[in-house]
């Protein structure tokens, strides 16, 4: 019920951020692309499909997944998307590149998903995490529960960097 409308009740509502959110697109696509030797991504919780729009400018297929019904909407008009929870999906095909931005925290069962997401890279493939909330970071232990990462709502899991070295190292 939380993200039936998130993409224009929330994720779209403010031009401001829209535009800072879309700078760091910009700086997280150029890092990605810096390593990812690939043609095809996979973006799992795409949204309307803003970040996709960068790789789809630079050549690869983009590919998506999402749970939110209008987000999946806006998404589907550029891409090819699969609908509904991650884990539950059937893509019939491997991909090279498939990317968590700003989505791992926001799952139940985030280790199911990683899982998941190793099943579907090729030989190759990479798996990029990126815009979650690191519970290490100073603003973490600074502001504590009046940190603004603190979203009971949203944020289910909270997360360090050793939380997915042991989880790839597994």
């Amino acid at each position: 019920k939380f993200y039936t409308e998130y993409l224009s009740s929330v994720h779209q509502v403010d031009p401001e951020k829209n535009e800072y959110r879309r700078i760091m697109y910009e700086l997280e696509f150029n890092f990605v692309h810096s390593y990812a030797q690939c043609t095809n991504v996979l973006d799992v919780g795409c949204s309307g499909g803003n970040f996709l729009d960068f790789f789809h400018a630079h050549g690869y297929k983009c590919f998506g997944v999402e749970f939110g019904e209008e987000a999946a909407a806006e998404a589907a008009k550029k891409y090819t998307l699969w609908v509904g929870d991650f884990t539950d999906l059937d893509f019939g095909r491997t991909f090279d590149l498939i990317l968590f931005r700003g989505v791992i925290e926001h799952i139940p069962y985030p280790k199911k998903y990683l899982e998941k997401a190793a099943a579907l890279l090729n030989e190759t493939g990479l798996i990029f995490i990126t815009s979650t909330p690191n519970s290490k970071a100073l603003c973490c232990a600074l502001f504590k529960e009046k940190w603004n990462q603190h979203e009971p709502e949203a944020h289910l899991m909270h997360f360090r960097a050793d939380h997915f070295d042991k989880w790839f190292d597994a």
